[in-house]
């Protein structure tokens, strides 16, 4: 059995808030109070669309109690701060994950709005009641807010539904700010122009040589690439 425990507030939307003090921090919501309207039995039907807000870009885990138990897929948000609709292909949720061409593209599904990465239970999507929000470790006052889960045969598509545009004019998230993120093209040139006038040196350099070798070791070249050992090593 699955235990979440935190506040839980109601107003337009259902607020989750982490309690950054645990290791694991979280809480399940009835879905008949998301959408009244929402079935038991998600048979026949493909996806799942949650309307869903993030506060923060760290993952975290998002899944519904089944008359088999607690189905759970971990998330990211590519839009932290602002609500969209993020949708999930109900196969995550009841099928073992199909052959690909590697560990990465058969764990890891990327979505237009986030990421998801599959593990877990698997089973019918029947009896399902619930919803569950947690995050292992949560950072600061990370929350998550809910307003309404779909259902839908076939693939609506995610949909950002933020006020300000997700992406800057560089490609760089518009949503965060950290330590060095360029604001800006005139301020990408003036750094590129400064970046030119810049002297090569050994100093600069980090013991590579302006051809990009490493300096550590001076070894002889003979104009073929060839093997040599080097303090016991080759």
């Amino acid at each position: 059995m699955l235990v979440l425990s935190t506040m839980i507030s109601k107003a337009e939307t259902f607020t989750v808030r982490f309690d950054s003090s645990k290791t694991k921090s979280g809480a399940k919501i009835a879905l008949k109070d998301l959408n009244p309207s929402l079935p038991s039995d998600w048979t026949g039907y493909n996806y799942v669309g949650v309307e869903i807000r993030v506060s923060t870009s760290q993952r975290y885990l998002l899944g519904f109690t089944t008359s088999h138990g607690y189905d759970e897929l971990m998330l990211h948000s590519y839009v932290p701060g602002e609500w969209s609709r993020f949708v999930i292909p109900l196969v995550y949720l009841t099928q073992l994950p199909a052959s690909s061409h590697d560990m990465a593209s058969m764990y890891n599904k990327p979505r237009q709005t986030g990421w998801i990465n599959i593990g877990g239970n698997y089973g019918p999507m029947t009896g399902v009641d619930s919803i569950g929000i947690r995050q292992y470790r949560p950072l600061k006052d990370a929350f998550v807010q809910i307003r309404n889960v779909q259902l839908y045969r076939e693939d609506p598509g995610d949909e950002y539904m933020g006020k300000r545009p997700a992406l800057d004019e560089l490609g760089q998230s518009n949503l965060l700010d950290w330590k060095g993120k360029a604001h800006g093209l005139k301020q990408l040139r003036k750094q590129w122009e400064a970046e030119d006038l810049e002297k090569v040196s050994a100093e600069n350099l980090y013991g590579y040589s302006q051809y990009g070798g490493y300096a550590g070791h001076r070894l002889q070249g003979t104009g073929f690439f060839r093997k040599e050992q080097v303090d016991g090593r080759w």
